[in-house]
């Protein structure tokens, strides 16, 4: 009975947090007009400004977060596209199947796989544009530590990498060398991740950065650059619903 108790006074909480984080949202997506601009932060590093649809009441992928950080990861989809609209349509059927209305979700997911085809296109250097035909876009919904995918810093084995916040912060991410020990990367063992991450970057030196809601930030990987970005999850809160679009070239 005790247990009954506090699992409804955490589902209350829940429910409150939820609310007041809707109406912060709102209140500042009523404040100014949000851009759509992207623009390269370094030569590995490109962030876009989130869509007006991903703001506050706008958003319809809250009801993608699982309601309780007990109750694991929610949706987890993954699926290869070559046309957006298809690939987009795709990705809202499985992740909205039997929750509801998915609202402008096809809409914004769309715009999304087709500026970041665009982009691979475009780009010369470390990419061979030649054979970027097919895509992958994997959607993860998550509350609490779980939505901790990647904690310990890195860099990706792939070209580019897309990651977007669609609810929830984004990744952290690196934009200068200062304070960025590369030797430890990709290398350290599996224990003690907080330790290590201090040793693999000062943050009291180093420029690091945290994507906001609905914010998408491009990542070159090893494999298009001899530099390549470094970047890990965010650590969450347990109530901190979070939910992840990452976008690769299917090679």
């Amino acid at each position: 009975e005790q247990t009954d108790k506090m699992m409804t006074h955490q589902r209350l909480l829940l429910v409150c947090i939820a609310l007041l984080q809707w109406q912060l949202a709102f209140s500042l997506s009523s404040l100014a007009a949000v851009k759509t601009s992207s623009a390269w932060i370094n030569d590995n590093v490109q962030v876009w400004e989130p869509s007006v649809k991903l703001v506050g009441k706008n958003n319809a992928f809250r009801v993608l977060i699982p309601f309780s950080s007990a109750g694991g990861s929610g949706c987890d989809v993954t699926v290869e596209w070559s046309d957006p609209q298809e690939g987009a349509e795709e990705l809202v059927a499985l992740c909205f199947e039997g929750k509801g209305q998915a609202g402008d979700a096809v809409e914004v997911l769309s715009e999304s796989l087709r500026k970041f085809q665009s982009l691979v296109k475009m780009q010369e250097d470390g990419i061979n544009t030649a054979a970027t035909t097919s895509f992958k876009a994997r959607i993860v919904a998550t509350r609490g530590s779980q939505g901790t995918k990647c904690p310990r810093w890195h860099y990706d084995h792939v070209p580019m990498r897309y990651i977007q916040a669609l609810v929830g912060p984004g990744c952290d991410y690196v934009v200068s060398e200062n304070g960025v020990d590369r030797l430890f990367l990709n290398q350290a063992d599996e224990c003690e991740t907080d330790r290590i991450n201090k040793e693999m970057v000062d943050v009291t030196v180093a420029d690091v950065r945290q994507g906001i809601e609905g914010e998408a930030v491009i990542l070159r990987g090893v494999e298009g650059s001899d530099r390549p970005a470094v970047h890990k999850s965010p650590v969450l809160p347990w109530w901190q619903g979070r939910l992840i679009m990452t976008l690769d070239i299917a090679l």
